[in-house]
């Protein structure tokens, strides 16, 4: 390759990387004027002008009717929507869940909301494995797992008391949580700390961590959990939670959910 020729695709692969930043910025931001693209990126007005127009030319960007800046334009968004027609949330678990497993070496599971219940769609069992009653296809309460909680209190504020406002709170075990204050309590806390935890709620001496898998409008769409005995799950609770949060922070992205 001549020193031409490199120099000429260092400076296409710039522009290239400029531009992917700019359409990130647009994304993020909703619409943003030219000098608050320079600043992002550091260069010149006049640079990020044409930067701009040669995006706004191609249909990545758009000026909206009342002027003041730009944002996603239609060919940006169409292929947003092809990415995410092409995307399988099952297909892609099975094998974040299979990681997960090999990482924590204790059960996973993936769980969907339907009304008042999760139902559990795919198990990727560990090595350590005990008897647990949920398996694909099984139903249980919303509020009596870290499932349900951990996409409950994905929820805004106003839905998910909407959500909860109808439940008939029957105990499963002992620790169930029964009454509406405890409830809003236990998912006040689990919005602040980003996971759930049921402690013995659904099955006597089992502990899950689960939290919440995200779209790309950031609504709540599934959950993941990692369950087994108490005892076991308490000593390296902390690693848990770790995997447990970077497997559905991992799936929201595929999703098209932004950090």
């Amino acid at each position: 390759m001549s020193p031409r020729t490199a120099a000429t695709n260092e400076s296409t692969s710039g522009t290239l990387a400029r531009g992917l930043t700019i359409l990130e910025f647009v994304a993020e931001h909703g619409r943003v004027g030219v000098g608050e693209i320079a600043a992002e990126l550091e260069i010149s007005r006049s640079a990020a002008y044409r930067l701009v127009s040669q995006l706004r030319d191609r249909g990545f960007l758009s000026e909206p009717s009342d002027g003041g800046g730009v944002r996603l334009g239609g060919t940006a968004v169409r292929l947003g929507l092809q990415a995410l027609g092409g995307v399988d949330l099952f297909e892609l678990a099975a094998g974040r869940l299979r990681t997960l497993v090999e990482t924590v070496r204790e059960t996973a599971f993936l769980a969907t909301v339907d009304g008042a219940e999760v139902v559990y769609v795919l198990q990727e069992v560990g090595p350590s494995a005990v008897t647990m009653t949920a398996k694909p296809g099984s139903r249980r309460p919303i509020y009596g797992t870290g499932l349900g909680k951990a996409y409950l209190a994905a929820l805004p504020p106003s839905q998910r008391e909407e959500a909860i406002a109808g439940l008939d709170l029957r105990p499963v075990t002992a620790s169930t949580l029964t009454d509406l204050p405890s409830l809003r309590a236990e998912l006040d806390a689990t919005a602040a700390r980003g996971y759930a935890i049921d402690d013995g709620e659904l099955e006597p001496e089992v502990r899950c961590i689960a939290a919440a898998v995200r779209d790309h409008r950031g609504a709540p769409v599934a959950s993941v959990s990692v369950g087994g005995p108490a005892e076991r799950i308490l000593a390296k609770q902390d690693a848990i939670v770790t995997a447990v949060v970077d497997t559905v922070s991992a799936l929201s992205r595929d999703l098209g959910s932004s950090p």
